[in-house]
């Protein structure tokens, strides 16, 4: 089964919100420790379920065991991890329910071995090892590894016990004995299963949810936050690439500079959520004016860049650029204004007017500039450009 089918199998039983229920809500804020007190609440409920299963067994089998002490480990574990439930919601107090609950599931089923018959004959052997898979799960390395070293201390103890002579008292019903055994069995089984199972579904749930956190802040880091259009940084990355391909197919690379004509007024007349109305409306324009395989930036406040690659004639970037003067030239509707504004476009091309990428964007702000002294135009990169380069936009 691949992960994805793993995680929608399960991600249809209501188990999240429930756990999510029982873990303190300043967990939520972290989520390495969130989902850790998941499987802490996850594996809580499994050792409920698991002992108060032991007492409705001897009801239909009382011939099995010792029907009063089961319900002595079943009402006072019970009440424990009820409490460690209470406390893991009400306070949080991670490490002391994990350690409890460990320390209580150790206690419990060393005591079982001991009631019944000791190490080298009871059937709860087989569960001594549930503790240490319990603190690997949930207090990591270092936890897992000394609570190992205490089960296997304690077993080593009891087995020399066991062979040095000592009686171990046995409440099972001898008769009943493969009954036990394989009870246990079961209960180790699924004791395993369920542990298991829970940790890599909640770890693959985190792995996840760190997936798309990093997707989001790479996203952040590369992209304008109020356009979502890429930035200065990814534009210069995606010029670069654009270049690389050129080079290798002999295409054309078009870098076209976009300044809007008179936006400083609408920020002085409608504020800055006025043009910020503006700017992200011309951003959705710009990217449809365009190719998908093309991209827009937002490379400054009012200043717009787009890459068009792979061409062969500066008759198609010809048809890109009015297009865009088109686009950018609608009417936009901003806090109940009709806002008309037009943009100046300067275009250079590798490999017609240079190699080198830093000189052709200097050349597309050049053309840029000259054609601001019309408006509402768009120019190619001459050398009449160059002796417009200390011109300000407006």
């Amino acid at each position: 089964m691949s992960k994805s089918a793993f995680l929608k199998l399960f991600d249809n039983f209501p188990l999240i919100p429930f756990l999510d229920y029982f873990v303190y809500e300043k967990f939520h804020h972290d989520n390495d420790t969130l989902y850790r007190a998941r499987i802490l609440a996850a594996m809580i409920f499994f050792n409920m379920l698991v002992i108060f299963s032991i007492p409705i067994v001897l009801l239909f089998v009382p011939s099995m065991g010792d029907v009063l002490v089961a319900n002595i480990i079943t009402v006072t574990l019970g009440s424990v991890f009820i409490g460690l439930l209470y406390v893991l919601r009400r306070f949080g107090c991670y490490m002391l329910c994990c350690n409890v609950a460990v320390v209580s599931g150790f206690v419990s089923i060393t005591a079982g071995i001991i009631i019944s018959g000791g190490p080298l004959q009871s059937p709860a052997i087989q569960l001594a090892f549930i503790p240490s898979i319990m603190m690997f799960c949930l207090g990591g390395m270092g936890a897992g590894f000394a609570w190992s070293g205490v089960v296997l201390v304690t077993q080593l103890v009891l087995v020399a016990m066991g062979l040095s002579g000592f009686a171990f008292p046995n409440v099972l019903n001898e008769g009943n004995l493969g009954y036990n055994w394989f009870l246990d069995w079961v209960i180790g089984f699924f004791s395993m299963t369920i542990i298991i199972v829970t940790y890599e579904y909640l770890n693959l749930r985190l792995k996840g949810e760190r997936d798309r956190e990093h997707e989001k802040y790479v996203f952040q880091a590369r992209h304008d936050s109020l356009t979502e259009l890429p930035n200065r940084n990814m534009f210069s990355q995606t010029l670069k690439d654009a270049f690389r391909r050129a080079h290798r197919t002999e295409k054309k690379v078009a870098l076209l500079y976009i300044d809007l004509d008179g936006f400083k007024p609408i920020n002085d007349q409608l504020g800055h959520e006025g043009g910020d109305v503006v700017l992200v409306s011309m951003a959705k324009r710009l990217r449809n004016a365009i190719r998908e395989t093309d991209m827009v930036a937002r490379i400054g406040g009012d200043e717009f860049a787009i890459v068009l690659e792979g061409l062969n004639e500066t008759d198609s970037i010809q048809r890109v650029v009015e297009n865009v003067l088109e686009a950018i030239a609608q009417p936009i509707e901003a806090k109940g204004h009709s806002i008309c504004i037009t943009g100046s476009i300067g275009v250079s091309i590798y490999p017609d007017h240079t190699h080198d990428m830093d000189t052709m964007l200097r050349y597309s702000d050049l053309a840029m500039y000259k054609a601001k002294q019309n408006r509402n135009t768009w120019s190619w990169y001459d050398e009449s450009s160059a002796n417009l380069g200390g011109m300000s936009p407006s």
